[in-house]
């Protein structure tokens, strides 16, 4: 009979227990707290990083352990590594009370990171901040629940700021660009411009296209996308515009309407000589300059030796 005393008893602490019910039978595995969920999500690949202990409990906390005849027979498997891997993968998580506050501060967190990226000031049309999310947030005692993703949670955290009195917030916009047939445009156009929150361009492209660019909320674009795919399907192209891409358009279209026109032609091939003469010219400095610079030296070494034989001469003429 085994003596419980302090000398011979081992205590397991600050332990995440893993509990999975097969056959009538209770199992149980000994985890590192905050470890569990990383190697259910395929981060963590090391089981000794996981587990505490590598055998199978029927009580962790009073360090009992599985009978292995009914365990075998329970998994129709002797192999005990692929029966710890099925407990950590299909067993419950025991969180404890620390554990659950950090995964909430945790999702709090990332939600309120996804809302400022999306929602602006309608005022000056500028994003809040992470900590100014989470303080709306907190105002307006928001709960999360953690079986639902932080995307989830963003789109519905959105409605639920932009329905609160006195909070001044709105997604933010995105510029989209829309080229299609002309002989299909018709039946589709007064539906897409009722979707769009502001027109920025509309009309007929150089290429005999029609052509509209409006600013649209991120909820409509899915409509707008699913409009088009039902009605004009395979005669449209849609996009969203960015900044740079947008600057980058610019540039080289200019660049070929001035490589088109003849007097464009004549400052294109005068472009590239005036960088190489600029180039010559630097490189012509940059060799003058370390060409100068040895003389200088040399101009110093002459100086020092004049020193130094005007004290010799002074020496001689003290004999």
């Amino acid at each position: 009979m085994a003596l419980f005393t302090p000398t011979n008893q081992k205590r397991l602490t600050n332990v995440s227990v893993v509990r999975l019910k097969k056959g009538g039978s209770r199992y149980e595995l000994a985890c590192y707290p905050n470890k569990v969920q990383p190697w259910r999500d395929k981060l963590e690949t090391n089981l000794n990083e996981v587990l505490q202990a590598h055998c199978v409990f029927t009580n962790v906390s009073k360090g009992q352990f599985a009978n292995k005849k009914e365990m075998f027979a329970h998994f129709c498997t002797e192999d005990e590594r692929e029966i710890i891997k099925s407990i950590l993968e299909h067993g419950e998580l025991q969180l404890t009370e620390k554990e659950r506050l950090v995964g909430q501060q945790a999702l709090f967190r990332d939600v309120a990171k996804i809302v400022s990226e999306r929602c602006v000031n309608p005022e000056n049309n500028r994003s809040y901040t992470v900590t100014m999310v989470e303080k709306m947030m907190k105002d307006c005692h928001i709960s999360l629940k953690a079986n639902k993703s932080a995307k989830q949670h963003a789109l519905e955290v959105i409605k639920q700021l932009r329905s609160a009195p006195g909070l001044k917030i709105a997604p933010s916009m995105m510029e989209v660009n829309i080229t299609m047939q002309k002989d299909v445009c018709e039946p589709v156009i007064e539906r897409l411009l009722h979707l769009c929150s502001s027109i920025i361009r509309q009309g007929e492209s150089s290429d005999g296209l029609y052509e509209l660019i409006a600013v649209v909320e991120p909820e409509k674009y899915g409509s707008i996308e699913t409009l088009l795919h039902n009605e004009i399907k395979g005669k449209y192209c849609i996009e969203i515009s960015d900044g740079m891409k947008c600057n980058h358009k610019v540039h080289t279209m200019l660049q070929s309407n001035l490589a088109k026109s003849e007097v464009g032609k004549e400052v294109m091939k005068t472009v590239p000589a005036k960088s190489v003469s600029s180039e010559s010219n630097t490189n012509q400095t940059t060799q003058s300059s370390k060409a100068s610079a040895p003389s200088a030296k040399d101009k110093k070494k002459s100086m020092r030796k004049n020193k130094k034989g005007s004290k010799r001469d002074d020496d001689w003429s003290d004999d």
